[in-house]
């Protein structure tokens, strides 16, 4: 029975398990299965749409939300393409896009299309049997009204609507200033614009039906710039959507966010995301990662199998409450008046509200490691104390009694000095009676009981005063002190007398007979009675007239600037070392202005020094003007002054210091009949935050003082501590140029020019780069003026002129038509005296035809020492050397020198090419082009990037372009592809 029983219970085991593992195996297939029907079947294309151009904030937004949701789903494939319909809103621009389009998708399958505001979902509507069938259409940043025509209207279409949320933003408004009585709205005069006002208005009627509301929609750009726009001090502006202005004018809203916020006072708050951490205090911020987010979700629904009919429009306000912390402390609103989980941008980082909890912790047990090392040591210090007690009691006994037993000796010994110490004191008395006769001192001694004085003989005849005259108690002789030293003399005698001090000695002066004023050097000394009471005051006085007079001059020849009068360098250090000092110990800051003249070496060179010396004297005299008790001026040196400026509160305070100052040179300055202006370059360092000691602070003002030479000169800069790092930089490229050449880093590119009319190669632009195995690949930019700085641009340019020739040489081998190589030259090159003969070696050695050469001058190269360069350039030319005119339009530009310049091709600046789009630029580079034909020249426009650019230009029958829609400049490898070789 038992084993029936075991056998029954088996099987069913058996069951029990299989039942199992097949629920299990239905649950995984089941599970599977599920899961894979909710994936993407196979690989899909989408098409978003954007009606505006790639860079405008709303567009990217929506634009990177929608890359990074697909991001997610592996199988989606995005095409991004965008109409631009803000800077061109004319239909030429949506017949281009749709050439674009057709070109490109024509022959593409397309699964869904997003359509990015109005223009885009218009065009995707107006073009979609044409272009993609009946293709899913899924929009966003649509209002409301709009998309529901679309959607009763259309089919297989569906979307986000644009919501914007000015109640919300109006009642934020309003808890922050509830003195609110205008709103003020910045739209424009599209339909868009119009509803967005008429939300507005109907928001203000909800919120508060008093406030008073004015469209802002016929301020222009230009009204804005130029008049300004004063509000009342109780209204806003609320800034909505923008495309342009009623002159026309397209900006996004965060450029005229910017532009309102330098021109008005008034608080501006917003409705679109866009316009945050431009000027805009905040708001219900409509965001376009909301809305691009949303649009994408709907995709992948409808991608994944869902019927578009089935999704309705998407109605919800893609908000949220965000502000800007610098505008909340420009308009000094505190943050508790913000609505609750508001984000806030800008906000500077607190460690302690990021880690409060673990501060505290860390301050706990802090506190108590505190309080017990506190006990322990009290602990061990009563114990030595007791301990160094018990052994003090000890040697004191122990003392005691050799003290005794010593007593007995000392008495005696004692009392035999007594008796040698009577003696010596008649002696020293006699002694030092023939000491004040013999010296030039006047003794005095003054009875403080009496109130009578004493001089001696010898102090009358040093003050040339009569034993009669009336200098017999203490207030006649404190009458003839100087009252500027009165107030010391009468204070260090109080204290003598008060037993504050026993003696004293100082320095004032006292009046002679005559009148005048002598410095006297004055000794005393109180004389006490036997109760300890002071009773007399007795001393000396001292000629040292001559000697503190000797000393003041000397004095100021050490301190001060003998050209302008004004505290020299050491001078100079002396009280920013006191004013470190007392800035330290007040918690204060200071100001160290670094103040350069301008071009005054050339001054000096035109004029002389004596003139030099005379304008520094004259705007010494006007910086002086400048000082106050807070403010201490001087010369440094050269033309180089300095300026201290004490307890600064904040840079503002600063900054219209400076301004103050730049006054000095506003004015002309008028010496021997010239009338000029100078301009000065100031670098500002502040205590502490750009250093805390002497050096570091004076070198950090001259840094940012180079730094405003650098940027152009005649204006200031704060010191900055990336300006070191650019100078450590500068410092390591310098050093690396100077082994460059000999390590063969330095190699030439090629970039090739073209004739307008034939296309056919006319020459090349050699250009130089640099390849360090320190620094990897340097920019021009960087390294040629440190080139030109230290003097190393000689050899280079010789180097660079050398590979061009045997370039040259090279491509012209073949006998077929002649191609130019052009080098630039720098004016450093230009202005060495044997730049020609070292040419000429050059083109010897190489071989090459001086014809095959061109050399590339701006116009500030040949402006500087232009009699001396216009020499050598007629000699380079008499050679058959090409002279090319470099950046044309960015110097001199006179057609007086165009005319006396040995140059046969104008080159013509790339900001006039890349210009030519805009209505005022095009019709300038045609005049070039003419002008320059009428004189001879051939031109040349380099920057040229697109092929509407080129047709431009072979319009105005330009003769040469160069360019990347040609070639970037390339290897020497690979200019055989322009030479057909």
């Amino acid at each position: 029975m038992s084993s029936q029983y075991k056998k029954l219970f088996g099987i069913k085991l058996i069951t029990l398990r299989f039942l199992l593992i097949s629920l299990s195996a239905f649950m995984i297939i089941f599970f599977y299965s599920t899961v894979l029907g909710q994936a993407i079947d196979e690989s899909k294309t989408v098409l978003l749409i954007n009606s505006y151009h790639k860079g405008y904030m709303w567009t990217d937004s929506i634009t990177e939300a929608i890359t990074k949701r697909f991001q997610e789903e592996a199988e989606i494939n995005l095409l991004i393409e965008y109409i631009d319909w803000k800077n061109y809103p004319q239909p030429q621009n949506l017949h281009n896009f749709y050439d674009r389009m057709n070109y490109k998708y024509a022959n593409k399958e397309i699964d869904l299309i997003i359509a990015s505001d109005d223009a885009a979902l218009n065009f995707t509507l107006d073009n979609r049997e044409k272009l993609f069938s009946d293709v899913p259409i899924v929009f966003c940043g649509i209002y409301t009204n709009t998309a529901q025509v679309h959607m009763n209207q259309e089919k297989n279409i569906t979307g986000v609507v644009e919501k914007i949320d000015p109640k919300r933003t109006l009642r934020a408004a309003l808890t922050i200033d509830p003195n609110i009585k205008s709103v003020y709205v910045f739209h424009d005069n599209t339909e868009t614009g119009i509803q967005s006002f008429h939300d507005v208005i109907k928001s203000v009627n909800e919120v508060n039906s008093r406030l008073n509301v004015v469209s802002l929609s016929a301020m222009s750009f230009t009204d804005i710039t130029t008049k300004g726009l004063n509000l009342p001090k109780d209204s806003i502006i609320l800034m909505t959507g923008f495309v342009r202005d009623i002159e026309g004018r397209a900006m996004g809203v965060e450029r005229w966010v910017d532009v309102l916020r330098k021109n008005i006072t008034t608080p501006i708050y917003g409705l679109y995301e866009m316009g945050l951490g431009h000027g805009i205090i905040g708001g219900s911020l409509l965001s376009g990662e909301m809305e691009g987010e949303e649009a994408a979700n709907i995709s992948i629904r409808i991608l994944k199998g869902a019927n578009i009919a089935s999704i309705p429009l998407q109605m919800k306000q893609n908000t949220s409450f965000k502000f800007d912390y610098d505008q909340l402390e420009a308009f000094g609103i505190p943050i508790k008046k913000l609505p609750l989980g508001s984000i806030i941008i800008n906000k500077p980082f607190s460690f302690y509200e990021t880690y409060r909890y673990l501060v505290w912790s860390v301050l706990a047990v802090f506190i108590s490691m505190a309080v017990f090392i506190i006990l322990l040591y009290r602990n061990i210090k009563i114990r030595k104390k007791v301990e160094r007690d018990l052994i003090f009691s000890h040697e004191e006994l122990s003392d005691l009694y050799e003290e005794l037993a010593a007593s007995e000796e000392e008495l005696r010994v004692q009392n035999q000095l007594l008796e040698e110490s009577r003696n010596d004191i008649q002696k020293s008395a006699e002694r030092y009676q023939l000491v004040f006769e013999a010296s030039n001192e006047g003794l005095w001694e003054l009875d403080l009981l009496t109130n009578e004085s004493f001089f001696s003989e010898s102090w009358f005849e040093i003050f040339d005063y009569y034993k009669n005259n009336k200098m017999n108690n203490f207030d006649s002789w404190v009458d003839r002190v100087h009252p500027d030293d009165r107030k010391n003399t009468l204070a260090i005698l109080a204290a003598l007398k008060n037993g504050e001090i026993g003696h004293f000695a100082c320095e004032y002066r006292i009046q002679r007979k005559n009148g005048d004023y002598q410095w006297v050097f004055a000794k005393g000394i109180a004389l006490k009675d036997h109760h300890n009471n002071i009773k007399r005051v007795a001393g000396s006085h001292a000629n040292i007239h001559e000697k503190r007079i000797q000393e003041e001059r000397i004095k100021e020849l050490a301190f001060y600037d003998t050209l302008t009068n004004l505290p020299n360098r050491a001078s100079l250090n002396q009280k920013l070392s006191s004013i470190l000092c007392e800035s330290k110990e007040q918690d204060t800051k200071t100001a160290i202005l670094f103040i350069d003249i301008d071009n005054f070496k050339i001054i000096n060179d035109a004029f002389g020094h004596t003139f030099g010396d005379i304008l520094l004297m004259s705007l010494g005299e006007r910086l002086q003007e400048k000082t106050a008790p807070n403010v201490y001026i001087g010369r440094l040196g050269g033309d180089e002054f300095l300026i201290l400026y004490e307890n600064v509160k904040h840079k503002d305070q600063i900054e219209g210091f400076i301004k103050n100052v730049i006054k000095c040179f506003e004015k002309e300055f008028v010496i021997d009949q010239k009338k000029f202006h100078i301009t000065s370059s100031i670098g500002v360092a502040i205590y502490p935050e750009d250093g805390t000691s002497l050096d570091d602070l004076l070198k950090n003002a001259d840094t940012a003082m180079y730094r405003a030479k650098q940027e152009g000169k005649n204006c200031y800069r704060f010191f900055e501590p990336s300006m070191n790092e650019d100078l450590e930089e500068k410092l390591l490229l310098q050093n690396g140029l100077r082994y460059a050449l000999e390590r063969n880093e330095f190699t030439l590119y090629y970039q090739p020019e073209i004739e307008t009319g034939s296309g056919n190669i006319y020459g090349f632009e050699a250009l130089i780069r640099w390849i360090s195995p320190e620094h990897g690949f340097i920019q021009p930019l960087k390294f040629i003026e440190i080139l030109e700085e230290t003097g190393l641009i000689a050899d280079v340019g010789k180097w660079v002129i050398k590979e061009a020739c045997e370039f040259a040489k090279e491509i012209n081998s073949n006998g077929k038509t002649e191609v130019i190589v052009s080098v630039n030259v720098s004016p450093i090159q230009l202005t060495h005296s044997d730049f020609v003969d070292s040419v000429k070696q050059i083109i010897k050695v190489s071989g090459v035809s001086p014809r095959l050469i061109g050399f590339e001058i701006t116009e500030t190269a040949l402006m500087e020492s232009f009699s001396q360069n216009i020499e050598k350039l007629y000699e380079l030319k008499e050679l058959g050397i090409r002279i090319i005119l470099d950046d044309f339009g960015t110097g001199y530009s006179s057609l007086n020198y165009l005319r006396k310049l040995p140059i046969s091709i104008l080159k013509i600046d790339k900001s006039f090419v890349d210009d030519l789009m805009n209505e005022e630029g095009s019709p300038l580079t045609a005049s070039i082009v003419s002008l320059a034909h009428s004189i001879g020249l051939r031109v040349v426009a380099e920057g040229v990037e697109t092929a509407t650019q080129f047709e431009i230009l072979k319009k105005y029958h330009c003769d040469l372009i160069q360019g990347y829609l040609i070639s970037k400049p390339v290897p020497k490898e690979e200019t055989k592809k322009f030479l057909n070789v």
